[in-house]
Order: structure tokens, then sequence, then C-alpha cells
């Protein structure tokens, strides 16, 4: 169905938007793409475009909108999470410690300078020994990984592993150095502890490698083509066990800050005791949500929509990651079998919603005073990561974009100047186009051309 605006709807050329938006969707580079667009008139309370709105589409990255509005709902823009330092049998004059708990509940921004500035504090406390130091999984348990998302995702940095307990961003760069045709990695204890081994061989002018480590069921390969520039640069991968990542970074504080402690384990839950000695904070969740749409981190997304439904766990502490998205959709008219979502992040190819679907998400959070002062600073404008659109409309244009493999999507609001400054809200979905994605951007520019009236 094309809903066609009425005569008042016209661009600065005179033409009706709805002309131009349907001269776009015609280009030959969408040829063999299913394309769906819907436009909406935030002011009006009314869709002056529509075509093919109700298809399911994936939808890539654009589903954190969704993410993030649920994330806000359930916490509060103003929410910290935070990252706790217990003690039990703490003796201040001999600066010993029995058993020290480390307690995340979901910073995601949580990282080693953190870590650092704790285990310094601990030192200015005058601890010197601690019998063993238990790393505690607080807020949710989860698998390493979405059995949704596909290998060459999961292995890279942007298909992260999860954890209550974070340490940047749940990653580490490895490189490699090749000498005389032999792979040497580093660093090297992040190496041993996780039995990462490479793989060189060669391919024309490439250089082949395939990371593999081995740690028990969550042990699994990473897989790629780069040139010897980028090995010797460095590769971030995601680490299959991010608690042993925490403890090894712990161990070398410790080690730096002449603490001894005799181990460091994963610790239960339910065996939490002792004082509190130190709480850090994060940034308020209203400005984490920038690392989440701005630069897209999928890391923030599931992790922080994990957190939140993990409060709604239940006395076995079990949940359902989706239940806040569905909550969302419920609240905005949408059915939970009228969607196909399976992670928060928008990194399953199976993350199928319609453009329309999407439309009512950026009306709902532009309905929500708090919603609405939380996400929408936190969307891109030009230049910044929009490089291909107009930079007179920095401020005008706040969209978050999504990216995969055959599919393109971008969900925002646009400040209309050549249509007598209406607020429009819009959905442009793009999948199965052929080649590569920078050649459909010229389309995307062309629709929020048109959208602004140039």
């Amino acid at each position: 169905m094309l809903l066609i605006p009425g005569p008042k709807a016209e661009a600065a050329s005179g033409k009706p938007l709805s002309a131009r938006l349907r001269k776009e969707l015609s280009s030959s580079k969408l040829d063999s793409a299913t394309v769906s667009l819907v436009v909406y008139d935030l002011d009006a309370n009314k869709e002056v475009f529509a075509h093919n709105a109700g298809s399911l589409l994936s939808i890539a990255s654009t589903l954190k909108l969704l993410s993030a509005a649920a994330i806000v709902d359930e916490f509060g823009a103003g929410h910290r999470f935070t990252t706790e330092w217990r003690a039990q049998g703490f003796r201040p004059l001999k600066g010993e410690i029995d058993k020290l708990y480390v307690l995340g509940s979901a910073d995601p921004s949580y990282s080693r300078d953190e870590l650092r500035t704790a285990v310094s504090e601990l030192k200015k406390l005058g601890v010197k020994r601690i019998s063993e130091t238990r790393l505690v999984n607080l807020s949710f348990d989860t698998d390493p990984a979405n059995p949704q998302w596909t290998h060459e995702d999961a292995q890279y940095y942007y298909g992260p592993t999860l954890s209550s307990l974070c340490i940047d961003e749940n990653t580490v760069e490895v490189v490699v150095r090749i000498e005389g045709g032999v792979a040497t990695m580093r660093p090297p204890d992040v190496v041993e502890l996780f039995g990462l081994t490479s793989e060189v061989t060669r391919n024309g002018g490439e250089t082949d490698f395939e990371f593999s480590w081995n740690q028990g069921a969550k042990g699994g390969v990473f897989t790629g083509s780069f040139g010897a520039r980028r090995l010797e640069k460095g590769q971030k991968i995601c680490i299959p066990d991010p608690l042993a990542l925490f403890g090894l970074y712990l161990e070398r504080e410790f080690e730096r800050a002449g603490i001894d402690c005799a181990s460091i384990v994963e610790g239960d839950r339910s065996g939490v005791e002792g004082d509190s000695l130190l709480t850090q904070r994060s940034a308020p969740l209203e400005d984490l949500l920038e690392r989440m749409l701005v630069n897209s981190s999928n890391f923030y997304a599931e992790t922080l929509l994990h957190a939140a439904a993990a409060r709604s766990a239940d006395e076995h502490g079990e949940y359902d990651q989706l239940d806040p998205l569905f909550r969302m959709l419920k609240r905005w008219g949408i059915k939970e079998g009228d969607v196909v979502l399976h992670d928060g992040s928008g990194l399953a190819r199976t993350n199928l919603m319609s453009a329309r679907q999407l439309v009512r998400v950026l009306r709902g959070i532009d309905d929500d005073a708090t919603l609405k002062a939380a996400i929408k600073p936190n969307l891109g404008t030009p230049p910044d990561r929009l490089w291909h659109l107009p930079k007179s409309l920095n401020g005008d244009l706040l969209v978050k974009t999504g990216t995969m493999s055959q599919c393109r999507a971008m969900a925002g609001y646009i400040n209309e100047p050549g249509l007598k400054g209406r607020r429009l809200a819009f959905v442009l979905i793009l999948n199965n186009f052929p080649g590569k994605v920078r050649g459909v951007l010229s389309v995307e520019t062309g629709v929020v051309n048109a959208l602004a009236g140039k």
C-alpha cells in the first residue's frame, strides 16, 4: 500500500514528497532488493508515506532503539551500575582478609582503569593478604554467546560474551607477529590462559590466520583473513570466559600493589557475605547510551538488556532476556507474535520487524518525556557516523543506523525546514540488495534529502 500525501506536502523543488521518495526507491541499485519506507508526521499524528510498510524485515542495529527504551524504562535514566567489593573476616590491624567478594551488577563500562583504582583503595585500607577472592556474576547468568548469532559474528568483538562482572567489554586485543612463517601471539598470559593458538598460511597477498581457544565447553575457533599489517596492529576478539579474564587482570593488579592473594575463583551468588569495603559506580545510564547507540555497541545493548530482564527473575534466578522488549511493544500496541526477536543488539539476522512497527517505537520514544530525553540526544547526526549525509542537517537529523550483510536500516527523526518545519519520524529498511552496503548509501542520502526538502 502506498499512501500519497496531500498537495501541501511538497519539497523545496516543488515536487510532492511522495513523488521524490518513489523516485529514490526505484533506483536500479535496489534491483532485487526488498525495500520498506514509512514516514510519520509527529505533529499531525498521521502517516504521510508508506511503501511495503508491513513486511517483516531484518532490521540490524536499529533494534537498539527498542532495547534502549526498555532499559531506560526499567532502570531510569539516572541509574548507575555498581561493582562492589565486600570482605569477610577483615582484620585491619593485620591487613588480612579471609574472603574478598567482587560483585558485578552489569556495568558495561567497567575497565582495567577502574580495577586498578579499586585495588589501590584496598591498599590504602591496609590490605596485605587475602586468602581467597571470589568473583561473583551477581545480576544474571547467560550462555557466552547468543545461539542465533552466526559463528562469524560470535568470534569477533562485536559478538560479545556476557557477564554481569565485566572488564574492557570482555574483549582483548591479540597481536600476531609473523617471522619466518611462524606466528607468535601476545599478550602471553592471555594466550596461555585461554589456550589461544594461531595458524598462518599465505593466500595470494593476504595472510590467513586462525585463532582457537581451549576453554572447556566454552571453546571455539576464530577465523579470519587479514593482511600482515592488520595482524601486527592487533585483532580485538571476545574472550569466552569473562570472569577468567577479570581474574587474570585482578591478579596482575594485586601483584602490582604488593597484595598477596592465595587464590581467585568464581563464587556462588548465594554465599556472598561480609562487609562492604568499596562500591564503584558507573556513569548515569543516559550517558552509557551514547556507546550503545552512537557507537552501536552490541556489548552494551546485550549486557544492559540482560540486566533489565534479570530484575524480574523468578525465585530460581531464571528470566527471559526478551521480556523487557515485549513489555514495551505491548505498551505500544504491538503483539509479541507479530515480530521475531532473538536479542537486544540486532546482531541476529533473524530479528524481524516492519518499518511501521519501528515507526511506532520512534513515536513511543517521542511521546515519553523520560525516554525522549535519554535516547534522542544519543542518536547519530551528520557527520557523526553519517558521512554520506548532508552536514547541513546536523541537529535536524537524529538517526540510528544498522548494517549487516545484505541489510541496511535507518530509523530516526528529521526536522523538515523545506516543508514548513514538520517533525517527522521515518524508517527505511533495505534487505537483499545486490553488492555491498556502500552501493545503496546514495539511496539513503536521496531519501533523507527528500524528507528535508532539499
